[in-house]
Formats: structure tokens, C-alpha cells, sequence
């Protein structure tokens, strides 16, 4: 069983979730509740209201939907890079193909997951980008 990715009696890892699928972000926000390391501070349904809500909650990974905000979540986590270097962002996909990992790489994420293997992917790469 790997390390905890925070010390004993730490706060844990903060997350914000952003996705324009009410029924992901609830399973999502689901999954992550299910991990104590990792502290879920917001669950946000479209690109601008999380630009805000990423100041007020101040997360240290934003995981972003790529596909219902598209174009959006690219232009998102370009803006996020430039304006909140610290925070790792990953970008999260229903497309399993190399064109979306490298554009998402492109804007600058940190890392990558596919949404239909969240469950086996996500808490690795969340680990290696803290």
C-alpha cells in the first residue's frame, strides 16, 4: 500500500472539481469524499465560475473536464497556468487518444486522466503532481 501523499494530522490535499456534468461532478466528488488524503473544497459546474471560486477556495489541483467544456477547459487551464503557476492542474477526458492528452499538455496540465479510469488513475497522478 503506498504512503499517504500528506503527513498524519495534515489537512490533506485540496481539490476542486470543474465540470459542466452535474452527474460526473456527483460521482467524482463521490470518489474523491471516499479518500481521506485528499480534502474535496469545491465541485463547480462551468469554466468562469471556477476561475472565481479558484481565488476564494484556493485549491492545490483543479481537476478539469475536458469534454462538455472543451475549447473552454483548454483556454481555462492555459489561464490557470499563467495566473496560479502553483496550483497542478489535471484534465480530465472521455477521449482516450494521444490528440487530447497532448493538447491538454499543451495548454499546461500537469497530468491527464481518462474518466472511465478515474477510479484506477486518478489518486497516482494526483500524487505525483503534489
Amino acid at each position: 500500500m503506498p504512503a499517504p501523499a500528506c503527513p498524519e494530522g495534515s489537512p490533506g490535499i485540496r481539490v476542486l472539481l470543474v465540470d459542466d456534468s452535474q452527474p460526473f461532478l456527483r460521482v467524482a466528488a463521490d470518489f474523491l469524499g471516499r479518500h481521506p488524503e485528499l480534502v474535496l473544497v469545491g465541485a463547480v459546474c462551468g469554466g468562469e465560475d471556477a476561475l472565481i471560486q479558484i481565488q476564494s477556495l484556493q485549491p492545490q489541483v483543479v481537476l478539469i473536464g475536458l469534454d462538455t467544456l472543451g475549447l473552454a477547459g483548454l483556454k481555462m487551464i492555459s489561464r490557470l497556468r499563467i495566473t496560479l503557476p502553483e496550483v497542478a492542474i489535471i484534465a480530465l477526458t472521455m477521449l482516450s487518444d494521444d490528440t487530447a492528452r497532448r493538447a491538454a499538455f499543451f495548454a499546461g496540465a500537469d497530468g491527464v486522466v481518462t474518466k472511465a479510469h478515474l477510479s484506477a488513475d486518478l489518486l497516482p497522478v494526483i500524487r505525483r503532481v503534489v
